[in-house]
């Protein structure tokens, strides 16, 4: 059985990590070190790279898995550049030795995550192996790819509701992330062809790519010129890692790949076992804001995350509650529950962002983590309200709560809402773009075929449906059209259910936030049962309603992440879980890279 240790390493930055370590095993001779991508693939990648975690350890390598400075759970790095970067993949070997004592590691990294892996490989030789997927043969390139995706992601039809703040000069704003001008200046200077090989101490290498890359080619004969033993393969499934947020897997032949290439090399004599990690928590400046790991041990398996606090906590019983969005772990789509919590922090309110079952960090069934599954039933499956309810019992028994406040985007508004009705000590709960409120078989599919009898009649709004991903739409509103024919579109007891859900909640003087952003999937969805004014009908139930031009789905646009967090501050502020809050911040909460 794989034990999952969180962990706080480094010295110039804290960085967050997990280790995973191979339970029934007394000794290990090698390890590994696990580079994950930055910005929006290493959301979309974090679960497959932890099922290839797992999968390393279970033959016997402990795995040391990490967000880099500036990225997920991790500190922001006091001077941001690839040499904040490098230096975290040192200090990751450098913990992973000491905690476990092994004699070799492997360096395995997933595109920029390999290009930035193999940068400090070089600068330090102390990797003996090195698994690159995927890498890019440059920084530049990744830019390019980036300025790309920025591009697709942006809706000229689309006017912001307020003047769009201009970013720091040599920015660059990529899909709901900065890049600083220190990150991108850096990253503009890294090449794979012009680092010296010359100290690099690993004798192994395997190079995978989805297809022919002649760049990366180049540079896997450079690392057989210097002695290395270079396996150099086209492996197509690897696009599977990066799928997106929902879809992406690590399917069983890239895990064969890597664990049986990994298997090749001659093991050296085991150590003695090591102690598991003691430093979990850290403390983050300017406030002496702490954030500490946790782990929750429940019927359904071992849940993970991070509670954040101000220094002045101590009297307060009330929490903010962060709820994954679908399979987006806790750090929130864009970062943003990790920047909302601590900017939070900084006037006093407590705060739990938390992986449940299947997400993230935590325990789950091994199929959806290798095969990709077309059902959305999965994000609205009874469990996920079950796992909130456990982490408010772990907080009332460990932290004293008595009284919480939910955030919960798409699919994780539903278990907010779900959540509220069933726990009196709900006092607010924020519904960001919810897709419905009630889940039968038939909710996505019935509402994508209302949504395309609409769109027949206005075709301009055929923008929205492109933004979001045509395929999986298509699939939905041809499932609701047969539904329809076959006499089974009939699910009005969502509009009774709504309503009387709502009032319940009004009368035990829940503050409540329905926001959306303008287009998004889940308004024909309240249209549909509440009418083409549901915005007031909603109000008049004591409802606090909203809609956002501009941000799509997950809060895209970097300016859209103030407006997103001040919405929020109102129910909080009203249920009296934010006092003096500091709503004076930066526009741009999130300067991070992931």
């Amino acid at each position: 059985m794989i034990e999952s240790h969180p962990l706080v390493f480094g010295e110039q930055t804290l960085v967050r990590g997990v280790l995973e370590l191979p339970g029934s095993m007394t000794g290990w001779s090698r390890g590994a070190v696990v580079c994950t991508p930055l910005l929006h693939q290493n959301i979309t990648s974090y679960r497959p790279l932890r099922t290839l975690a797992r999968r390393l350890a279970e033959e016997g390598r402990p795995v040391l898995r990490f967000d880099w400075p500036g990225c997920g759970d991790s500190a922001d790095p006091a001077e941001p550049g690839v040499s904040a970067w490098t230096v975290a993949v040192h200090d990751a070997v450098a913990a992973l030795r000491e905690q476990t004592g092994v004699a070799e590691v492997a360096l395995v990294g997933l595109r920029i995550g390999a290009t930035l892996g193999m940068a400090a490989a070089v600068e330090e030789p102390v990797v003996s192996e090195l698994v690159l997927l995927a890498p890019f043969p440059s920084g530049r390139t990744y830019l390019r790819e980036l300025s790309a995706f920025q591009s697709l992601s942006q809706d000229p039809a689309v006017e912001a509701d307020q003047p769009v703040p201009p970013h720091p000069e040599g920015s660059m704003e990529a899909s709901g992330f900065l890049l600083l001008p220190e990150e991108v200046a850096a990253l503009e200077a890294l090449d794979l062809s012009t680092l010296d090989l010359a100290p690099l101490a690993a004798r192994r290498a395997l190079i995978a790519t989805p297809r022919p890359d002649r760049r990366v080619a180049a540079f896997a004969e450079r690392l057989a010129a210097v002695g290395l033993d270079v396996a150099n393969v086209i492996e197509g499934d690897l696009t599977k890692l990066l799928e997106g947020t929902n879809h992406s897997v690590l399917p069983r032949s890239c895990a064969d790949l890597i664990v049986g290439w990994l298997q090749g090399a001659e093991a050296q004599p085991a150590p003695a076992r090591r102690s598991p990690p003691q430093r979990t928590a850290l403390t983050l400046a300017p406030a002496a804001t702490r954030e500490d790991a946790v782990v929750l041990q429940t019927e359904r398996g071992t849940l993970m995350g991070v509670t954040c606090e101000p220094s002045t906590a101590g009297g307060d019983d009330a929490w903010v509650v962060f709820l994954n969005a679908a399979k987006v772990r806790k750090v929130g789509p864009n970062r943003l529950w990790t920047t909302f919590a601590r900017h939070w922090a900084q006037s006093g309110v407590q705060s739990f962002r938390f992986d449940s079952h299947g997400v993230g960090d935590s325990d789950g069934a091994a199929g959806p983590d290798e095969v990709a599954v077309d059902d959305d039933a999965q994000y609205y499956e009874p469990g996920f309200v079950a796992d909130t309810l456990d982490a408010f019992a772990w907080l009332a028994a460990s932290k004293g709560a008595r009284r919480f406040a939910l955030v919960g985007l798409c699919s994780g508004a539903t278990w907010a809402f779900s959540a509220a009705l069933v726990d009196e000590r709900v006092v607010s709960v924020a519904l960001v773009n919810p897709r419905t409120l009630f889940w039968d078989e038939r909710a996505t599919s019935l509402k994508a075929w209302a949504e395309a009898r609409q769109i027949a009649r206005s075709p301009s709004q055929w923008h929205t449906v492109l933004r979001r991903g045509m395929r999986w739409w298509a699939t939905d509103a041809a499932r609701g059209g047969i539904l329809s024919a076959r006499g089974r579109g009939d699910d009005s007891w969502h509009t009774t259910e709504i309503l009387s859900c709502v009032r319940r909640l009004a009368a035990r003087r829940v503050e409540m936030l329905c926001l959306f952003c303008a287009g998004d999937r889940g308004i024909p969805y309240f249209e549909r049962h509440l009418g083409p004014d549901f915005c007031s009908l909603l109000a008049a139930e004591g409802v606090d309603v909203e809609v956002i031009n501009g941000p799509d789905h997950t809060f895209r646009p970097l300016w859209s992440h103030a407006v997103l967090r001040r919405a929020l501050e109102r129910p909080l502020g009203r249920a009296g879980v934010l006092g003096d809050v500091a709503t004076g911040g930066p526009d741009r909460v999130d300067a991070g890279t992931g």
